[in-house]
């Protein structure tokens, strides 16, 4: 047996729920823990600090020597603490925040670091978010989820026991995020306690842990910080976030870990979570938007509707914008984004009131706001507003400096409200990390980095104050920017560019739904279908679930009349019913695999509801036709009754029956998926 399925077979806890969807009542325990540690680090009388930075030539520590100013605010779920230390030698404040919550074992915190004085400050070197200890007992070991990679192992979850004097470290390669490597962990303190870390940070960071026999010391950060501050400059260092929990085993953790997401982190929209979405656009039949129109989008929403296939938004994709560099070849390169007027001469306000008008429907627009080319309208009047790149015609629009981060932030912002679009989509297809570090100088190393960062967060909060209704879905070439900064204000609608393969996304599904509660993809119901085609494709439900999530973007060749619709209508009203369980809490089922030999499942349940969706797959070279899945976290004295998305079967089962000797799930072809709502009354 997996690592994986010993600590999910390790306990059967029931959380004990508030009435909210989302809510957590947290345990004394767990509370314990979180309030013992903040104790050691984030209070008045704390002698240790949580995070570190050397200044002028000594450690952070020395703060707690400095002038000091403590302001406190309180509501329902949370006290946030502001502390103010001052150096009356130099000027530099640095500013800590702490939020502690009521309603989850957590603490939320970041450091703010800004020079008062009129000269320039001295040094700060080595600056890390977090640089703390956590005691353990027995052989700890740490749970981190893989980056998008575009590949069969993107979003997997990996276990690395923690060994005694060595020290294990992660960074993404170039300086996205979440590329190859992600910042969320769940360090395993005990057999039945540990602490989720996760850092905020969608730029180049770096984690190290190190185990010493008694405790584990952990640092997060970014990896290479040398700096001065500038009179009246400020910056801030990557947030974090610590949920501790006491009893349960890994997945108990997670599901806390997806709830505080829901509950404090995601964005929201008129006050609630984003809805489950069904999109659709003609990106890959017309290459993006390459050979795309006003005529023919219009085309292809219609011809949605007439075959009954009802779409909550229409997505139009990179190409859109009129070129503006000669002889580019079939993708048009642009700095101001502007609708090519051969394409769309009224702009995108006929599609959006045609949209919503006939049919209901919202409309989704792309943007690539940070890459700027040789030769375009921008580079010609503002190359001062670029990092340029060597041996390469793309440039990285330098978002640090306010007048490019404001004129950019300007040009989106005049689109949406031009075109009348209700999700602003932002995608970013350049490793940045090259770009930042041609820009520093010796004594100001990672400030390129760190102003650009805080500047691509500002543009996003000001793109929301001026459009309070928008909808952000972050997208970095697939998934590569989805660090928890990002999930404070966008949803992830397309998790990675490698689409429409089975095993990957049930893979993706697999690991992404622990951390991350809304990531989405897109389907054309056909397996392994390529990124790019056209003409009629067959409609396999074994590919419609494999791809499918909280939110699916179909693109079929709509212009067809050939493909099975029929088929589609019955597979999305299934999805359609049971959607709204993805913000239930999530287990996976089986081992984790990359092989087209074995069975995955997974499933998502409410206990508040008492209701839930297990989604199973045997996939094309499986020869096993049955499998027994424990569920979890039922209620072991309701009958549940089952239903079978596909036939309609109904069956029942007792929850502690599930729970201890399992539900079988026997298949009749190879690949085959058993999609089985549950629900007790």
């Amino acid at each position: 047996m997996s690592k994986l399925l010993k600590l999910a077979a390790a306990a059967l806890v029931v959380c004990v729920l508030a009435s909210a969807s989302f809510a957590y009542k947290p345990d004394r325990a767990s509370l314990a823990m979180r309030d013992a540690w903040m104790a050691e680090y984030a209070s008045d009388s704390a002698v240790k600090l949580p995070f570190y930075f050397n200044y002028n030539g000594k450690s952070s520590l020395t703060l707690l020597t400095w002038q000091k100013a403590v302001s406190k605010g309180e509501s329902k779920d949370f006290t946030k603490t502001t502390t103010v230390y001052t150096d009356p030698a130099t000027g530099l404040e640095a500013r800590f925040v702490v939020t502690k919550y009521s309603d989850f074992p957590a603490a939320e915190y970041q450091l703010f670091l800004k020079n008062t004085s009129d000269t320039n400050t001295p040094i700060i070197e080595n600056l890390l978010s977090l640089d703390a200890s956590f005691a353990c007992s027995g052989g700890p070991g740490l749970w981190r989820q893989l980056g998008d990679s575009a590949s069969v192992i993107s979003y997997k979850p990996e276990y690395e026991k923690l060994i005694e004097g060595k020290t294990f470290s992660y960074m993404p390669p170039m300086g996205r995020g979440t590329e190859g490597e992600s910042p969320y962990y769940n360090l395993r303190l005990t057999d039945d306690s540990g602490v989720i870390i996760v850092g905020g940070w969608p730029g180049h960071w770096k984690s190290t842990w190190r185990y010493d026999g008694e405790k584990v010391t952990a640092t997060f950060g970014m990896e290479k910080t040398r700096f001065y501050l500038k009179p009246g400059e400020e910056i801030y260092a990557p947030r974090m976030v610590l949920l501790f929990k006491k009893g349960g085993d890994f997945y108990d953790h997670q599901n806390v870990w997806r709830r505080w997401m829901m509950a404090h982190n995601m964005p929201k929209v008129k006050g609630k979570l984003p809805e489950p979405l069904f999109l659709s656009s003609s990106s890959r039949a017309t290459t993006e938007m390459i050979y795309a129109n006003e005529e023919n989008q219009l085309h292809f929403i219609d011809r949605y509707q007439e075959e009954g296939v009802k779409l909550d938004v229409w997505w139009m994709d990179a190409a859109w914008y009129a070129n503006e560099i000669s002889n580019p070849g079939v993708w048009p390169i642009g700095s101001d984004y502007e609708p090519d007027p051969a394409k769309f001469p009224k702009g995108f306000a006929p599609i959006s009131d045609y949209a919503k008008e006939k049919y209901g429907m919202k409309t989704l627009l792309w943007f690539e706001p940070e890459n700027l080319w040789a030769d375009t309208n921008l580079w010609h009047k503002h190359q001062d507003w670029l990092f340029l790149g060597e041996n390469t015609p793309v440039n990285l629009l330098n978002l640090g400096l306010d007048e490019a981060r404001e004129w950019r932030t300007g040009t989106i912002i005049k689109q949406l409200k031009n075109g009348k679009i209700s999700i602003y989509r932002q995608d970013f297809n350049l490793d940045p990390l090259s770009y930042w570090r041609s820009g520093d100088t010796p004594d100001r190393v990672g400030m390129s980095e760190i102003k650009h960062t805080m500047g691509y967060l500002r543009m996003w909060d000001d793109i929301k104050a001026a459009l309070p209704d928008i909808l952000i879905d972050s997208c970095a070439s697939g998934g590569r920017r989805n660090d928890l900064e990002a999930m404070k204000r966008a949803v992830v609608l397309w998790r990675s560019d490698n689409a429409y393969q089975d095993t990957v996304q049930q893979n993706m599904s697999y690991g992404n739904y622990l951390w991350i509660p809304y990531n989405g993809t897109g389907t054309v119901c056909c397996s392994n279908a390529s990124y790019y085609g056209d003409g009629t494709t067959p409609v396999e439900p074994y590919a419609f679930w494999s791809d499918a999530g909280i939110s699916i973007v179909i693109n079929l060749d709509a212009r067809r009349d050939d493909i099975d619709y029929p088929a589609i209508v019955k597979l999305v009203d299934e999805w359609r019913s049971v959607n709204h369980l993805y913000y239930g809490d999530f287990y996976p089922l089986t081992d984790y695999s990359v092989t087209e030999d074995s069975i995955v499942a997974y499933t998502f349940y409410s206990p508040e509801k008492k209701e839930g969706v297990l989604f199973a797959f045997r996939r094309p070279q499986c020869k096993e036709t049955t499998t027994t899945l424990k569920l979890r976290n039922l209620d072991p004295k309701a009958v549940y009754t089952f239903t079978n998305l596909d036939t309609g079967e109904t069956d029942e089962q007792t929850g502690d029956g599930m729970m201890i000797f399992g539900r079988n799930i026997t298949f009749k072809s190879a690949p085959e998926a058993a999609v089985l709502r549950y629900k007790a009354e």
